[in-house]
Protein backbone atom coordinates (compact mmCIF):
# COMPACT_ATOMS: atom_id res chain seq x y z
CA UNK A 1 0.00 0.00 0.00
CA UNK A 2 2.73 2.18 1.15
CA UNK A 3 4.55 1.55 -2.07
CA UNK A 4 1.37 2.60 -4.13
CA UNK A 5 0.75 5.54 -2.35
CA UNK A 6 4.71 6.45 -3.38
CA UNK A 7 4.16 5.72 -6.91
CA UNK A 8 1.20 7.84 -6.92
CA UNK A 9 2.80 10.61 -5.35
CA UNK A 10 5.97 10.52 -8.20
CA UNK A 11 3.46 10.24 -11.01
CA UNK A 12 2.04 13.32 -10.05
CA UNK A 13 4.88 15.46 -9.57
CA UNK A 14 5.81 14.39 -13.22
CA UNK A 15 2.47 15.22 -14.56
CA UNK A 16 2.76 18.45 -12.85
CA UNK A 17 6.66 19.18 -13.98
CA UNK A 18 5.61 18.84 -17.43
CA UNK A 19 3.34 21.92 -17.13
CA UNK A 20 5.96 24.44 -17.22
CA UNK A 21 3.25 27.29 -16.84
CA UNK A 22 2.13 25.42 -13.50
CA UNK A 23 6.52 25.35 -12.59
CA UNK A 24 6.26 28.68 -12.80
CA UNK A 25 3.39 29.30 -10.56
CA UNK A 26 4.97 27.45 -8.07
CA UNK A 27 8.36 29.14 -8.46
CA UNK A 28 6.63 32.48 -8.38
CA UNK A 29 4.15 31.64 -4.67
CA UNK A 30 7.44 30.49 -3.33
CA UNK A 31 9.21 33.72 -3.95
CA UNK A 32 6.13 35.63 -3.11
CA UNK A 33 5.62 33.72 0.56
CA UNK A 34 9.89 33.84 1.28
CA UNK A 35 9.16 37.88 0.19
CA UNK A 36 6.40 37.90 2.61
CA UNK A 37 8.39 36.25 5.70
CA UNK A 38 11.41 38.94 4.77
CA UNK A 39 9.91 41.73 4.48
CA UNK A 40 11.39 43.79 7.32
CA UNK A 41 14.25 42.45 6.87
CA UNK A 42 14.58 43.01 2.77
CA UNK A 43 12.74 46.16 2.68
CA UNK A 44 14.89 49.04 2.17
CA UNK A 45 13.00 51.54 4.59
CA UNK A 46 10.23 51.37 6.69
CA UNK A 47 6.98 50.93 4.93
CA UNK A 48 5.59 54.31 6.82
CA UNK A 49 8.31 56.33 6.72
CA UNK A 50 7.62 59.59 4.92
CA UNK A 51 9.51 61.88 2.68
CA UNK A 52 7.68 65.11 1.64
CA UNK A 53 10.77 66.33 0.00
CA UNK A 54 11.53 62.94 -1.68
CA UNK A 55 7.41 62.80 -3.36
CA UNK A 56 6.61 61.10 -6.33
CA UNK A 57 10.27 60.08 -7.16
CA UNK A 58 10.53 58.18 -10.11
CA UNK A 59 12.24 54.32 -9.96
CA UNK A 60 16.06 55.37 -8.81
CA UNK A 61 19.39 53.58 -6.89
CA UNK A 62 17.76 54.80 -3.74
CA UNK A 63 14.28 53.94 -4.52
CA UNK A 64 14.20 50.96 -7.03
CA UNK A 65 10.43 51.34 -7.06
CA UNK A 66 10.32 54.96 -6.80
CA UNK A 67 8.44 56.85 -3.85
CA UNK A 68 5.01 57.60 -3.36
CA UNK A 69 3.02 60.76 -2.99
CA UNK A 70 4.16 60.88 0.51
CA UNK A 71 7.71 59.96 0.12
CA UNK A 72 7.56 56.62 1.13
CA UNK A 73 9.11 53.78 -0.37
CA UNK A 74 6.94 51.49 -2.86
CA UNK A 75 9.35 48.54 -2.75
CA UNK A 76 8.94 48.14 0.63
CA UNK A 77 5.10 48.79 0.92
CA UNK A 78 4.61 46.11 -1.95
CA UNK A 79 7.12 43.77 0.05
CA UNK A 80 4.75 44.61 3.45
CA UNK A 81 1.36 44.22 1.62
CA UNK A 82 2.41 40.76 0.20
CA UNK A 83 2.04 39.87 3.54
CA UNK A 84 -1.13 41.36 4.13
CA UNK A 85 -2.00 39.90 0.43
CA UNK A 86 -1.18 36.40 1.64
CA UNK A 87 -3.05 36.41 4.86
CA UNK A 88 -6.53 37.20 3.41
CA UNK A 89 -6.41 34.70 0.69
CA UNK A 90 -4.80 31.78 2.99
CA UNK A 91 -7.05 32.70 6.05
CA UNK A 92 -10.26 33.31 3.67
CA UNK A 93 -9.91 30.20 1.99
CA UNK A 94 -9.53 28.45 5.33
CA UNK A 95 -12.45 29.82 7.01
CA UNK A 96 -14.47 28.50 3.70
CA UNK A 97 -12.63 25.23 3.52
CA UNK A 98 -13.59 24.06 6.72
CA UNK A 99 -17.18 24.77 6.75
CA UNK A 100 -17.83 24.69 3.14
CA UNK A 101 -16.25 20.71 3.40
CA UNK A 102 -18.15 19.94 6.67
CA UNK A 103 -21.48 21.04 4.87
CA UNK A 104 -20.60 19.25 1.57
CA UNK A 105 -19.84 15.94 3.28
CA UNK A 106 -23.23 16.36 4.96
CA UNK A 107 -25.40 17.80 2.40
CA UNK A 108 -23.84 14.77 0.17
CA UNK A 109 -24.09 11.73 2.55
CA UNK A 110 -27.45 12.52 4.10
CA UNK A 111 -29.92 13.14 1.06
CA UNK A 112 -32.71 14.21 3.36
CA UNK A 113 -34.38 17.31 4.86
CA UNK A 114 -30.77 18.29 6.37
CA UNK A 115 -29.21 17.79 2.81
CA UNK A 116 -31.92 19.50 1.12
CA UNK A 117 -32.00 22.50 3.44
CA UNK A 118 -27.85 23.26 3.39
CA UNK A 119 -28.17 22.91 -1.18
CA UNK A 120 -30.88 25.22 -1.09
CA UNK A 121 -29.22 27.59 1.27
CA UNK A 122 -26.23 27.47 -0.62
CA UNK A 123 -28.40 28.56 -3.97
CA UNK A 124 -29.66 31.26 -1.94
CA UNK A 125 -26.17 32.70 -1.05
CA UNK A 126 -25.30 32.10 -5.06
CA UNK A 127 -27.99 34.19 -6.19
CA UNK A 128 -26.41 37.40 -4.74
CA UNK A 129 -23.96 39.27 -6.57
CA UNK A 130 -20.88 39.01 -5.26
CA UNK A 131 -19.36 42.53 -5.27
CA UNK A 132 -22.95 43.70 -3.81
CA UNK A 133 -22.81 41.37 -0.97
CA UNK A 134 -19.07 42.19 -0.23
CA UNK A 135 -19.55 45.98 -0.17
CA UNK A 136 -23.12 45.47 1.76
CA UNK A 137 -21.14 43.10 4.62
CA UNK A 138 -18.29 45.37 4.69
CA UNK A 139 -20.15 48.90 4.68
CA UNK A 140 -22.56 47.10 7.98
CA UNK A 141 -19.51 45.44 9.83
CA UNK A 142 -16.74 47.78 9.13
CA UNK A 143 -13.43 48.17 7.30
CA UNK A 144 -10.50 46.08 8.82
CA UNK A 145 -8.40 42.65 8.02
CA UNK A 146 -10.90 40.66 9.82
CA UNK A 147 -13.86 41.87 8.34
CA UNK A 148 -12.39 41.52 4.74
CA UNK A 149 -11.15 37.93 5.84
CA UNK A 150 -14.69 36.69 7.17
CA UNK A 151 -16.68 38.63 4.02
CA UNK A 152 -14.64 36.76 1.13
CA UNK A 153 -14.59 33.32 3.19
CA UNK A 154 -18.14 33.27 4.31
CA UNK A 155 -19.02 33.96 0.48
CA UNK A 156 -16.38 31.18 -0.80
CA UNK A 157 -18.67 28.83 1.52
CA UNK A 158 -21.06 27.80 -1.38
CA UNK A 159 -18.91 26.58 -3.89
CA UNK A 160 -17.04 24.26 -1.29
CA UNK A 161 -20.55 22.80 -0.49
CA UNK A 162 -21.11 22.50 -4.02
CA UNK A 163 -17.76 20.76 -5.14
CA UNK A 164 -17.76 18.39 -2.37
CA UNK A 165 -21.50 17.78 -2.56
CA UNK A 166 -20.89 16.50 -6.16
CA UNK A 167 -17.87 13.98 -5.19
CA UNK A 168 -19.88 12.59 -2.62
CA UNK A 169 -22.70 11.87 -4.38
CA UNK A 170 -20.55 10.29 -7.00
CA UNK A 171 -18.70 8.43 -4.34
CA UNK A 172 -21.43 7.37 -2.56
CA UNK A 173 -22.61 4.97 -5.67
CA UNK A 174 -19.19 3.15 -5.35
CA UNK A 175 -19.24 -0.70 -4.43
CA UNK A 176 -17.01 0.13 -1.60
CA UNK A 177 -19.28 2.32 0.35
CA UNK A 178 -21.90 -0.34 0.14
CA UNK A 179 -19.36 -2.93 1.29
CA UNK A 180 -18.50 -0.76 4.88
CA UNK A 181 -21.55 -0.38 5.17
CA UNK A 182 -22.48 -4.31 5.19
CA UNK A 183 -19.56 -4.51 7.41
CA UNK A 184 -20.94 -2.60 10.08
CA UNK A 185 -19.01 1.18 9.93
CA UNK A 186 -21.09 3.99 11.35
CA UNK A 187 -21.51 7.07 9.20
CA UNK A 188 -18.69 9.11 10.67
CA UNK A 189 -15.87 6.44 9.54
CA UNK A 190 -17.66 6.52 6.31
CA UNK A 191 -17.55 9.97 5.30
CA UNK A 192 -14.23 10.53 7.28
CA UNK A 193 -12.25 6.90 6.15
CA UNK A 194 -13.73 6.54 2.67
CA UNK A 195 -15.41 10.01 1.57
CA UNK A 196 -13.56 12.50 2.80
CA UNK A 197 -9.72 11.59 1.34
CA UNK A 198 -12.01 10.86 -2.34
CA UNK A 199 -12.10 14.57 -2.24
CA UNK A 200 -9.05 15.82 -0.79
CA UNK A 201 -7.87 16.72 -4.98
CA UNK A 202 -10.98 18.49 -5.31
CA UNK A 203 -10.20 21.03 -2.50
CA UNK A 204 -6.53 21.16 -2.96
CA UNK A 205 -6.89 22.59 -6.60
CA UNK A 206 -9.73 24.82 -5.72
CA UNK A 207 -8.56 25.81 -2.75
CA UNK A 208 -5.52 27.28 -4.85
CA UNK A 209 -7.06 28.52 -7.83
CA UNK A 210 -9.88 30.38 -5.02
CA UNK A 211 -6.67 31.98 -3.20
CA UNK A 212 -5.77 33.98 -6.19
CA UNK A 213 -9.28 35.64 -6.67
CA UNK A 214 -9.67 36.48 -2.65
CA UNK A 215 -6.64 38.13 -3.15
CA UNK A 216 -8.12 39.88 -5.98
CA UNK A 217 -11.19 41.02 -4.02
CA UNK A 218 -9.55 41.96 -1.34
CA UNK A 219 -7.58 44.63 -3.55
CA UNK A 220 -10.53 45.65 -5.24
CA UNK A 221 -12.52 46.63 -2.11
CA UNK A 222 -8.78 48.44 -0.78
CA UNK A 223 -8.91 50.49 -4.17
CA UNK A 224 -12.44 51.40 -3.44
CA UNK A 225 -11.76 52.46 -0.23
CA UNK A 226 -13.18 49.52 1.61
CA UNK A 227 -10.26 47.13 2.23
CA UNK A 228 -7.33 47.79 4.69
CA UNK A 229 -7.07 51.55 5.65
CA UNK A 230 -3.82 53.84 5.72
CA UNK A 231 -1.11 53.62 6.46
CA UNK A 232 -0.91 50.22 5.92
CA UNK A 233 0.41 48.75 3.12
CA UNK A 234 -2.36 46.96 0.71
CA UNK A 235 -1.64 46.88 -2.97
CA UNK A 236 -5.34 47.53 -3.92
CA UNK A 237 -5.17 50.69 -1.89
CA UNK A 238 -1.68 52.15 -3.09
CA UNK A 239 -3.13 51.80 -6.30
CA UNK A 240 -6.14 53.43 -5.30
CA UNK A 241 -3.74 56.36 -4.14
CA UNK A 242 -1.52 56.51 -7.25
CA UNK A 243 -4.86 57.46 -9.29
CA UNK A 244 -4.64 61.15 -8.83
CA UNK A 245 -1.07 60.90 -10.15
CA UNK A 246 -1.22 58.74 -13.01
CA UNK A 247 -0.12 60.76 -15.53
CA UNK A 248 2.75 62.76 -13.60
CA UNK A 249 3.80 59.71 -11.64
CA UNK A 250 2.18 55.88 -13.05
CA UNK A 251 4.91 54.42 -11.42
CA UNK A 252 2.84 54.63 -8.02
CA UNK A 253 0.02 52.98 -9.61
CA UNK A 254 1.89 50.59 -11.75
CA UNK A 255 4.27 48.41 -9.05
CA UNK A 256 1.77 47.38 -6.52
CA UNK A 257 -0.76 46.09 -10.03
CA UNK A 258 2.17 44.47 -11.16
CA UNK A 259 2.85 42.80 -8.31
CA UNK A 260 -1.22 41.80 -7.63
CA UNK A 261 -1.19 40.46 -11.60
CA UNK A 262 1.91 38.50 -10.66
CA UNK A 263 0.46 36.87 -7.73
CA UNK A 264 -2.64 36.30 -8.52
CA UNK A 265 -1.55 34.25 -11.85
CA UNK A 266 1.03 32.49 -10.12
CA UNK A 267 -1.87 30.56 -7.92
CA UNK A 268 -4.19 30.27 -11.01
CA UNK A 269 -1.75 28.70 -13.10
CA UNK A 270 -0.66 26.48 -10.42
CA UNK A 271 -4.10 26.02 -9.67
CA UNK A 272 -4.36 24.57 -13.36
CA UNK A 273 -1.25 22.47 -13.17
CA UNK A 274 -2.18 20.59 -9.77
CA UNK A 275 -5.76 19.97 -11.22
CA UNK A 276 -4.08 18.48 -14.68
CA UNK A 277 -1.75 16.53 -12.35
CA UNK A 278 -4.10 15.39 -10.00
CA UNK A 279 -6.86 14.57 -12.10
CA UNK A 280 -7.96 15.76 -14.96
CA UNK A 281 -11.58 14.88 -14.78
CA UNK A 282 -11.38 17.36 -11.54
CA UNK A 283 -12.12 19.80 -14.48
CA UNK A 284 -15.24 19.41 -15.97
CA UNK A 285 -16.36 19.07 -11.49
CA UNK A 286 -14.98 22.79 -10.83
CA UNK A 287 -16.19 24.39 -13.99
CA UNK A 288 -19.83 23.08 -13.03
Amino acid sequence: MDSLKIGSFLTFLRRLQRNKLAMFGAIMIIFIVGVSVGGPFLAPYDYGEQNLAKAKLRPCKEFPLGTDEFGRCILSRILFGARISLMIGVISMGIALVIGVFLGLIAGYYENIIGNLIMRSVDVMLSFPYFILAIAVIVVLGSGLFNIMLTIGVYNIPTFVRIINGVVLSQKQNEYIEAAKAFGENDLNIILRYLLPNCISSIIVYATLRIGSAILVASILGFLGLGIMPPTPEWGAMMNSGTAYLRSSPHIIFFPGLALMITVLSFNVLGDGLRDALDPRLKEIINK
